[in-house]
């Protein structure tokens, strides 16, 4: 019989397992600090000044990393006030591409079609390009934005908002009770047209309001707004002037907190 295998057989066997378990949990630490950098850090030249920093000690203290303070990411329902350390960016121009969710096969496809092999190749992209927004109101934002989807797609219709099936994602839930307001300043940013500033209130009947219901309000005064303007100012991009823009084509994306207003952020298809 084989003498039993002794573990002080290897004088540096518990020397190598330290080092080795010392390695496996620096070098995730270290892979994801670098993560949150690359996501969250704003550029240095952000209108919104220095943040405040802490440094984390990774083990090394060659590989010390220094990053913006910020606090644990929560939903837009849950948010404190006027939380500045973290930042989102939405384009005040250009086009970009939103994948759309990939097919699913179902079981009545499966019976209605006996031996034909599934199709799951990917749709095209929704391609979106942004309208443009002046600088005031552009750049990383001071607040979490609220965002408006459809069937997880980013940008509804501003019609289809308005209409009786606006088929928005989760239309319920009520994206201002955060911030303790009774009402809430947003700002309508279009190109030629003079900022148009309004107050909305928040809360009805000791009810907040909901996403869609916030939704509906702002999208009613930009199809007012967009109605009754009589003229643009010179300068503006054919693609942006009313008779060849108009609220049909429409698209909300978001609101954006910058300075002391929402700011709707809007789109036309690509």
């Amino acid at each position: 019989m084989s003498k039993p295998f002794e573990y002080s057989y290897n004088p540096q066997w518990s020397t190598y397992h330290a080092q080795a378990s010392a390695n496996a949990s620096y070098v995730p630490y270290q892979y994801d600090i670098q993560q949150q950098q690359q996501h969250i850090a704003p550029p240095t030249h952000s209108s919104l000044g220095p943040s405040p920093h802490r440094t984390f000690e990774t083990g090394n203290p060659a590989h010390a990393v220094t990053i913006p303070s910020r606090r644990g990411r929560l939903s837009s329902a849950t948010r404190t006030c006027h939380d500045s350390s973290d930042t989102n960016i939405f384009p005040a121009s250009g086009v970009r591409s939103f994948p759309r969710p990939h097919p699913a096969i179902s079981a009545q496809w499966v019976l209605q079609n006996p031996g034909r092999s599934w199709d799951a190749s990917m749709p095209p992209p929704l391609q979106l390009e942004y309208l443009p927004r002046r600088p005031e109101n552009s750049g990383y934002t001071s607040e979490q934005p609220v965002h408006f989807n459809s069937h997880r797609l980013p940008g509804p219709y501003v019609q289809d908002i308005l209409s009786n099936n606006p088929g928005l994602d989760d239309a319920e839930a009520t994206v201002f009770e955060h911030t303790g307001c009774k009402r809430v300043q947003w700002t309508f940013d279009f190109p030629g047209l003079s900022l148009l500033t309004r107050r909305i209130p928040v809360i009805d009947n000791n009810r907040h309001l909901t996403r869609l219901e916030i939704a509906r309000e702002i999208c009613s005064e930009i199809v007012r707004t967009m109605r009754s303007a009589k003229s643009q100012k010179s300068g503006i991009d054919n693609r942006w002037r009313l008779d060849k823009c108009s609220h049909k084509h429409l698209r909300l994306v978001a609101l954006a907190f910058h300075g002391s207003s929402w700011v709707p952020v809007l789109a036309v298809d690509a």
